[in-house]
């Protein structure tokens, strides 16, 4: 197996682990020796035509940079592969959170909804939405110099794994199977193939919850199961609300459920916090909170004014030679010798398998990870 790979400009180093669509090595950049992360496709790519008319990579190459999304800075196709190069995070929502005892403060988890709430406002602006939004897709990057003294400023948690994304003018009905179920909104569901930008926000209402308790809202073992869990929470939607869903192709003999108050189930949650969460939870899109009204929340009010110049949507907003420009500074023509043989895997595309109640961390790495993580913690005990 390859432990490392040079070429021209970058030299592959250790894995960081695998998924089911594409392969991520740390890489160094010479001379500089920056370090970035190389994630390499597994698809098999036939000609530079093909690769051009990939949508994640017209994703990247269309978003110019923000903090809150993972920013392409290279690519590279080679002997039928491709390889996209991003900044090199710390480690992901989930690998932070998963074997944490200690309970991460509502202000802390506020500062990651603001920040990734910045994230899908961005991406929508730009009539782009995600579709796969989870924890192991929210990546961090953690100053422990900052983080007692400025910990809004010390922490930057970016919204990455952009291969299920896509843009909000493709016609429907659109790919019926998306995201991980756990994270699914119910409209993926009841009409498959008719959603939108919203799924993102429900996306987001999960992660949230998921910050706060370290577990999973919703964790269906199938679809029917995930909307029984859905109607556990939210009780079960009214039949004028079922109506309102277009090309709704699902039997809706449904149990009948009172909805729970959400203060019970998190009773350390402010009320505005509480207000977020039902928010992004409506079970119908059309009443779901948008990015931008998320962020116009007084939940945030303490937070905004950091943020005043990016929330403003000509800020946000890529213009067309933003994007001319930067397609062009994303064309790389070196090449990796060697590079079909690569082999790796990407941190934030670990998909759940159909049947399954538990995450499948097939992670190499997952002992150093760990390690790192809880070595970082200690160097901050008593920060939060």
């Amino acid at each position: 197996m390859l432990t490392s790979v040079k070429n021209d400009k970058y030299i592959l180093k250790n894995k960081i682990g695998e998924g089911a669509f594409s392969e991520v090595f740390k890489a160094k950049k010479d001379p500089t020796r920056e370090l970035v992360a190389a994630k390499r496709l597994t698809r098999y790519f036939v000609n530079i035509e093909e690769v051009e008319d990939y949508t994640e990579l017209k994703v990247l190459r269309k978003l110019t940079s923000h903090d809150n999304v993972a920013t392409i800075i290279d690519y590279i196709f080679q002997d039928n592969c491709l390889i996209l190069l991003f900044e090199l995070m710390d480690f992901s929502l989930y690998d932070f959170i998963k074997d944490r005892k200690k309970k991460l403060s509502e202000t802390r988890c506020k500062n990651y909804l603001f920040q990734l709430g910045q994230g899908l406002m961005y991406l929508h602006t730009n009539e782009i939405f995600h579709r796969d939004l989870k924890p192991e897709n929210c990546l961090l990057r953690i100053n422990p110099e900052l983080l007692k003294s400025n910990p809004t400023q010390a922490e930057i948690i970016q919204i990455a794994d952009l291969g299920s994304a896509t843009f909000t003018q493709y016609p429907f009905p659109r790919s019926p199977y998306i995201s991980t179920r756990w994270y699914r909104s119910p409209e993926i569901i009841l009409a498959p193939g008719y959603y939108g930008p919203k799924m993102d926000i429900w996306a987001l209402g999960c992660v949230f919850y998921e910050m706060l308790t370290f577990h999973p809202l919703f964790p269906g073992i199938n679809d029917s199961d995930q909307l029984e869990k859905i109607h556990r929470i939210l009780g079960k939607p009214s039949k004028y609300m079922l109506t309102r869903f277009k090309k709704m192709n699902y039997e809706c003999d449904f149990e009948d459920k009172r909805p729970v108050d959400l203060y019970k189930i998190l009773p350390m949650l402010s009320t505005n916090g509480i207000e977020i969460l039902k928010r992004t939870l409506a079970y119908h899109p059309d009443n779901r909170i948008t990015a931008k009204k998320l962020l116009e929340h007084v939940y945030f009010d303490d937070l905004r004014n950091r943020f005043e110049k990016k929330l403003s949507l000509k800020g946000m907003l890529c213009t067309k030679s933003d994007t001319t420009s930067t397609a062009k500074s994303k064309k790389l023509k070196s090449s990796f010798s060697n590079v079909s043989s690569i082999s790796g895997f990407d941190i934030v595309q670990q998909q759940l398998s159909k049947y399954e109640l538990e995450r499948n961390w097939n992670n190499p790495k997952g002992s150093f990870k760990k390690s790192f993580i809880k070595n970082f913690e200690s160097s901050i005990v008593g920060s939060d």
